[in-house]
């Protein structure tokens, strides 16, 4: 089949004077070919006829009615799982090879039946003028930190003219991680936009019934917004595209850390430091990429303020006479037999067996060598305090605070507590029960 382009220099080589076979040698054609559109007067492009008649049978017809009915339930549904669905539904009817002319069919349902795709207007941004942010969850990464699952999110801070980013890793989307993510992302870039865009958070934006007008923010959020000079913006309800930029950056953010992790060959980091550190080394190698916008934005940020805000959120509490003040207890251990709330004095296992040991071998002086260890425990450190105790145990050793102390206080290192010991297995006497074994059968 000849294309447009053939015909044209043929045309082109027939107006220079050359002979039909001549200009058809040219133009890589048949002189039958060439003498065709040249009679004919059009292109092959426009001289070619769209047959609207199937060719071949088709193999989804009989389908259709059911596949249509999950398309219209579930316009999302991948026309490869909807395929994969009538195979196990009809063994040995469809072979693998149809997908991509089932592929092509459900796409053009798509096209001329399915729901209009909805429509996105692209903005055009200046320096410095706007910031967005936004939390998105990590945990389809599966990242794992000193062998434990690492459920997180990621506070993202994004400038959408240049598509400099960082961000920080938090918990909740609480108003304590927006501030010290948001404030981290200032002072890293070392000044402040004009505008500051989130999502309708609850952690920024005020509730329905609490709004005073439609753009109501909290108040802690709106003091934020002031010592930093921003001027707060938020997106509809229910329209996440509205934040179009921060969210197209979770996605290639998080694709390119999957990427990344993929090539380190390991999922699993050291301490949560060494997790960070690896992010944010990420952040530093996509941002190199964007350094000539990033400075035009650089040359027009507002100066930042003179400190940072507190991120935590102050609490006023009252301390009755019942509250559990450790020293008084042991200054009064005959209170802690009947104490009220004697059981939430456990921290853990190993203290409820310390405590029961104690009572069964010293009565006299149990509650008070108990709490003594229990204020060690809130003086140095709980962890700790339960692996003595544990190990304690372990080698059938006496439980006194003075031990315990000792060795909180010494530093030893004690083995984990996945650590087992097997003594060796003796085989001679297996051999000596197959030997009886024997003598019994003769």
């Amino acid at each position: 089949m000849v294309t447009d382009q053939q015909v044209k220099l043929y045309l082109l080589e027939r107006k220079k004077g050359r002979r039909q076979d001549a200009a058809a040698s040219r133009a890589a054609m048949s002189e039958r070919t060439g003498r065709k559109y040249e009679q004919l007067g059009q292109m092959p492009s426009e001289a070619r006829k769209e047959h609207s008649w199937r060719t071949r049978p088709d193999s989804f017809e009989e389908y259709w009615p059911w596949i249509k009915e999950q398309l219209d339930l579930n316009p999302g549904l991948e026309a490869k799982t909807l395929f994969e669905a009538l195979q196990r539904q009809h063994p040995g009817k469809l072979q693998d090879g149809q997908l991509r002319t089932f592929q092509r069919r459900v796409r053009r349902w798509r096209a001329e039946e399915g729901p209009d795709k909805e429509i996105f207007f692209d903005q055009q941004y200046r320096p410095g003028e706007i910031s967005e942010s936004d939390f998105t969850s990590m945990n389809s990464l599966q990242v794992t930190v000193a062998g434990e699952a690492f459920p997180h999110l990621l506070y993202h801070f994004v400038l959408p003219y240049s598509n400099w980013e960082t961000g920080s890793i938090c918990f909740t989307e609480s108003f304590e991680s927006l501030s010290e993510g948001l404030q981290k992302g200032l002072w890293y870039l070392t000044g402040v936009p004009q505008f500051h865009q989130t999502d309708c958070l609850s952690a920024a934006v005020a509730k329905p019934r609490a709004r005073k007008d439609e753009e109501a923010f909290t108040p802690r959020y709106d003091a934020l917004m002031k010592h930093y000079r921003l001027t707060p913006k938020r997106t509809q309800p229910a329209s996440p595209h509205e934040n179009g930029d921060i969210e197209q950056r979770h996605h290639r953010f998080k694709r390119a850390l999957d990427q990344r992790l993929m090539l380190r060959g390991s999922r699993n980091f050291t301490d949560r430091g060494a997790y960070e550190q690896f992010l944010q080394e990420l952040f530093q190698e996509l941002n190199a990429g964007r350094q000539q916008r990033f400075l035009e934005e650089l040359e027009t940020l507002q100066k930042l303020p003179e400190r940072k805000l507190d991120c935590f959120k102050r609490v006023e509490a009252r301390v009755g006479r019942g509250s559990i003040i450790i020293h008084w207890l042991v200054r009064k251990p005959g209170a802690f037999q009947n104490y009220r709330y004697r059981e939430a004095l456990f921290p853990s296992s190993h203290f409820r067996m310390t405590y029961d040991w104690l009572r069964q071998r010293r009565p006299a002086t149990a509650d008070k060598e108990y709490l003594r260890i229990l204020e060690l425990a809130a003086r140095e450190n709980e962890t700790t305090v339960d692996d003595v105790l544990r190990h304690l145990f372990n080698e059938g050793h006496a439980i006194a605070f003075e031990h315990v102390e000792a060795i909180v206080q010494s530093a030893a290192s004690l083995p984990p507590a996945t650590s087992v010991n097997i003594n060796p297995v003796n085989l001679s006497d297996y051999d000596s029960l197959l030997g009886n074994e024997l003598e019994n059968e003769s």
